[in-house]
């Protein structure tokens, strides 16, 4: 008797510890008491194409910028009522990213996105709440917007058609329980700056794996302690095997995460030779702007220095790496550290998606707010500009 009632002690611990750390109120239902279902068929393509297929949607383009949306208007449903998302699609590429894009009736001219985790090949659940400080009042519109995985996936080649099956928002329940964790803690999201300095992936939302599985360890042992008459060095025999359980647990939920993002990886590159692999960079565009510039550099010599301007930071770090190993530096870093006079007569300015600097064709020079360079163009098409210094600059 005493053991069965210890069973059932710690069948209701693990259920509120993780109904907890998931954000379903002890007080809720079994099933959901709201939902409001959504089939495919009922959102309509706005960027890129797609068909009615039954309920479902069949997205079976992209726009010529790589992205696609599909949305839906509402009459003004209550956010906080319906809170939890449950999204399914079919044949889903990896190489693509997922995002919940909604509006609210107080701002429409606002549009709040929400990353989304893989959906796989099953139905995913995820609570708005915690997902997005912006889920509350009415919600006027929502859609799904999917883009090629930002700096993993190749534009050419992360687009395949996929369906929309069905999307679905509820009120709080314990029946979505498992799917909340799930994706919560095993939900496939790509790499991130992140995901080297921290246990697990960024998907939670609530209260992370490792504290929860402490919170439920502790009860647990307490539980045992107190119905069971634990003595002190069984306690502690206990504390241990608990440890080493949830220390598996957390390798294992780490391997599985490594192990999804490794299969992007697969998706992309298996089975190609290494010039198609060497091919197929994540910043197609940027890698084909730095092969033009190396095209307007050919016969430079070794120390040549090359400078390159651009409004995204980003574009500009990539580019430097892909001239590799030409000797190039950001140009706002050289104007500000050294003085033209000082600059070789052999130096390349390179622009990159620049509104800060401009080609002046009247004298050929390069203005910005403050300088000005003399220089002769080489090649200007595009978002690409390559000039090379001459006398005369301040």
């Amino acid at each position: 008797m005493r053991v069965a009632l210890t069973v059932a002690a710690l069948i209701a611990v693990w259920l509120l510890v993780l109904g907890s750390a998931a954000g379903i109120p002890w007080s809720s239902p079994l099933f959901a008491q709201r939902q409001m279902t959504l089939n495919g068929s009922d959102f309509r393509p706005v960027v890129g194409a797609g068909v009615e297929d039954g309920t479902s949607l069949g997205v079976g383009a992209i726009a010529n910028d790589g992205n696609a949306l599909q949305s839906l208007a509402l009459d003004g449903i209550d956010a906080a009522e319906l809170p939890l998302l449950t999204y399914r699609f079919e044949d889903f590429p990896r190489t693509l990213e997922l995002v919940l894009v909604f509006r609210r009736s107080d701002a429409p001219g606002d549009v709040q996105t929400v990353a989304l985790p893989w959906p796989g090949d099953g139905p995913a659940t995820i609570d708005l709440r915690a997902a997005s400080p912006a889920w509350y009042g009415r919600i006027s519109e929502i859609g799904f917007a999917e883009y090629a995985t930002a700096q993993l996936a190749p534009p050419s080649i992360a687009f395949r058609p996929f369906r929309l099956e069905q999307a679905r928002l509820a009120s709080p329940s314990w029946h979505v329980l498992p799917r909340l964790l799930r994706c919560m803690w095993f939900g496939y999201q790509p790499w991130s700056l992140a995901s080297i300095n921290v246990v697990g992936s960024s998907t939670d939302r609530n209260a992370s794996m490792p504290v929860t599985l402490v919170f439920g360890a502790i009860a647990s042992l307490l539980v045992c302690a107190w119905l069971l008459r634990w003595r002190f060095s069984l306690l502690v025999r206990g504390a241990a095997i608990a440890v080493l359980i949830a220390w598996a647990l957390l390798d294992l939920r780490w391997l599985d995460d490594l192990a999804a993002k490794h299969r992007l990886t697969d998706s992309i590159y298996a089975g190609k030779s290494w010039q198609e692999q060497a091919r197929l960079q994540p910043d197609e565009d940027i890698a084909g702007l730095a092969q033009l510039t190396r095209q307007q550099l050919a016969g430079a010599t070794p120390g040549q220095r090359v400078l390159v301007a651009s409004d995204s930071t980003y574009m500009l770090l990539r580019l430097i790496y892909f001239l590799l190993p030409i000797n190039a530096a950001p140009l706002e870093t050289a104007v500000t550290t050294t003085p033209l006079r000082e600059w070789p007569a052999d130096t390349v300015i390179v622009l990159c998606s620049s509104s800060s600097w401009h080609f002046d064709a009247a004298d050929s020079t390069l203005r910005s707010a403050t300088r000005s360079i003399a220089v002769t163009p080489t090649f200007v098409g595009g978002n690409l500009g390559v000039y090379r210094l001459r006398g005369g600059s301040k």
